[in-house]
């Protein structure tokens, strides 16, 4: 197997994870990381040992990446504070200058770090929500066009060369699986309304997410099958006399790595989308956490698909693979071996090192120098619970050492890690995981009963009730629209010893619509569950009809902004007749924001005149008219 460092492309890469390194033992490194920039204020939530806030528009040290949900960085020293390290969400950085020992400009920041008002919030929301749905629709019909094409002609044509045939499940691997899922995934995306909806979306279908490992895993086999001579050749003929002949007018379709590449280049567009998303709510003040889950979902992808490679290609393991787990670290190091209290041989040996939620497992790396292949051979392996850690060699602070105690003896490894920061990630790790191990049985908080959505009328009272169970007992906090609900004699919290929690609202008022999010947190994890409360509200107009100048031959629009729930029904009228959509006139209405919008199509001077826009309450049936817009003004 070739191999697979920068096979995934490079949407994420942990420390100690490129190939073999031939560094000397005595050898010092300079430790240059990676900078990156921060793009909202990030405050860390829940029980997160080590974790530090930033600012937006600080620059930061990358240490560790190895995890996706927490990158340990190290922050910009200024003139009024010291530099400071600790963990944070890298869904809160933006690479910036590459494998740089300098810090950057000292100038202002790209991001002044101003918060957006709601109006800008709900503005910003609306597009991403709307790029991310009009990309996944364009993702769907690019897998779709796939199997249509691509994979039907491999399997209806009468004669398929067999260095064709015989790589088809090597080539397409699991797509058809993953763009089954992707149709249902687009429905249900098209159902959210807030960004939280879009986080659950993802949180909810995270093991329909893994159906991208198999992909991933077998991409760099698809790739060197897909530019070998037979498949290259039968595609090219497909493409110049069936695809590219059934419309002659078109320009030909891409070659068929375009579409291979599609799964990874998504995973790439919804960490963008993702993160968009998180600047956008962080900017106006609100809880990030589900988004934050989210991310963390789809960017460790790339990374656990490489970790996975790397275990497939452990020889001489003496027992099944897929029992260990997945990888939690994996990375070279050197190694000396020997008894205890014995001296340690001159001369330590190149070792891959895989670090799993139980063991650690220590191979021989072995290069195939004239097919560029390479394996990792199994040396031995350690349970986690039987042995011992020191990390302070003297001479050597890249080094650190273990004793592992077996039936009949104890044997003594010394590992040496390239850098000193790798070396203290892989012994906290380690440590961690033997507390877990010897604490009793650690239980991440779950919703056993979760949140449901009402709809209510105004001066009713509603109460929002849940159900969460932990080890150790989780710590719960209350948000409405992603901000901290304060508690008053309209808001009542209720807390019970079996983990029934609840939210009572009295006397409701229409700022009481909008989605609530009961948080959990302890030192085993978090998690959260989402409802919605609709107030029913008579519609209002937040800002009153208004028209743009009018320039003939250019589309005009009239505008106005509405509030009120559940969302009215809307009218336009010209002169006070009533407007229906047709190639002249296009009517939009966007919920989240309230925004309507009528579009005059290539207006002429007929068009000048007074507009009115009506809305039509579900709840009565009352017609409140927005006054008239004055008449399109002439330039």
């Amino acid at each position: 197997v070739p191999h697979p460092s920068g096979a995934f492309g490079g949407v994420g890469a942990s420390v100690g994870q490129a190939g073999p390194l031939p560094w000397s033992e005595s050898a010092s490194f300079p430790q240059i990381f990676d900078i990156y920039v921060v793009t909202a204020d990030y405050l860390p939530l829940g029980a997160e040992q080590d974790a530090i806030s930033l600012r937006e528009g600080q620059y930061v040290e990358v240490l560790d990446s190895a995890h996706a949900l927490r990158w340990l960085v190290r922050t910009k020293p200024t003139k009024s504070s010291p530099s400071r390290q600790g963990w944070v969400s890298p869904a809160y950085l933006d690479k910036r200058l590459k494998l740089s020992p300098e810090w950057g400009p000292t100038e202002a920041p790209e991001f002044p770090g101003e918060a957006v008002s709601e109006d800008e919030y709900k503005t910003r929301l609306s597009s991403i929500i709307q790029e991310l749905l009009s990309s996944e629709q364009a993702f769907v019909g690019k897998l779709q066009f796939l199997q249509d094409h691509h994979i039907q002609h491999l399997e209806r044509c009468p004669h398929v060369p067999t260095a064709v045939a015989s790589q088809k499940a090597v080539i397409f691997r699991n797509v058809q699986d993953i763009s089954h899922f992707h149709s249902s995934f687009q429905q249900e995306l098209q159902n959210c309304d807030t960004d939280d909806d879009v986080a659950m979306c993802f949180i909810k279908n995270q093991e329909a997410f893994e159906k991208y490992l198999e992909f991933l895993v077998g991409r760099v086999q698809a790739e060197s099958a897909v530019v070998s001579t037979a498949v290259q050749d039968f595609y090219k003929k497909y493409t110049e006399e069936v695809l590219s002949a059934a419309d002659p007018s078109q320009p030909p379709p891409p070659p068929l790595q375009h579409f291979l590449e599609r799964p990874v280049q998504r995973i790439q567009q919804y960490q963008a989308l993702l993160k968009e998303l998180i600047r956008n709510k962080a900017r106006n003040g609100q809880n990030c956490a589900l988004l934050e889950q989210a991310y963390a979902l789809v960017s460790a992808l790339p990374q656990r698909a490489e970790n996975q490679l790397h275990v497939s290609l452990m020889e001489n393991y003496p027992g099944t693979l897929e029992a260990l787990g997945e990888p939690i670290r994996q990375g070279h190091f050197i190694v000396w071996e020997g008894a205890p209290g014995a001296r340690m041989p001159w001369k330590g040996h190149h070792r891959h090192v895989f670090l799993f939620r139980h063991h650690l497992v220590v191979c021989k790396t072995r290069r195939d120098s004239r097919t560029d292949t390479f394996s990792y051979v199994f040396r031995n392996m350690m349970k986690l619970s039987s042995i011992d850690l020191n990390d302070r060699v003297e001479g050597d602070d890249r080094a650190f050492e273990i004793w592992h105690e077996r039936e009949d003896s104890v044997r003594k490894y010394l590992l040496q890690a390239r850098t000193v920061i790798t070396k203290n990630s892989w012994v906290k790790e380690v440590c961690s995981i033997q507390q877990r191990l010897a604490r009793p049985v650690w239980h991440p908080p779950d919703f056993e009963e979760e949140l449901a959505d009402c709809t209510a009328e105004l001066g009713e009272t509603v109460k929002l009730a849940c159900r969460v169970t932990g080890t150790p007992k989780p710590v719960v906090s209350w948000y409405k629209d992603g901000k901290p609900v304060e508690v008053d004699p309209h808001h009542i919290l209720i807390e019970d010893p079996d983990g029934s929690c609840a939210l009572i609202l009295d006397n409701l008022t229409g700022v009481d619509s909008g989605q609530y999010m009961c948080f959990a947190a302890s030192a085993a994890g978090n998690a959260s569950t989402l409802g919605k409360i609709l107030v029913q509200v008579p519609p209002r107009f937040v800002k009153k009809v208004r028209a743009v100048p009018f320039v003939e031959g250019e589309d005009a629009q009239v505008t106005c902004t509405i509030e009120g729930a559940p969302h009215p029904q809307i009218r336009w009228y010209k002169d006070g007749a009533l407007i229906t959509p047709s190639s002249k006139y296009r009517t939009l209405s966007e919920p989240r924001s309230g925004l309507m919008v009528l579009e005059i199509l290539t207006a002429s001077k007929d068009d000048l005149g007074h507009y009115e826009c009506e809305v039509r309450w579900a709840g009565t049936g009352d017609l409140p008219r927005g006054p008239p817009s004055p008449r399109i003004p002439e330039p």
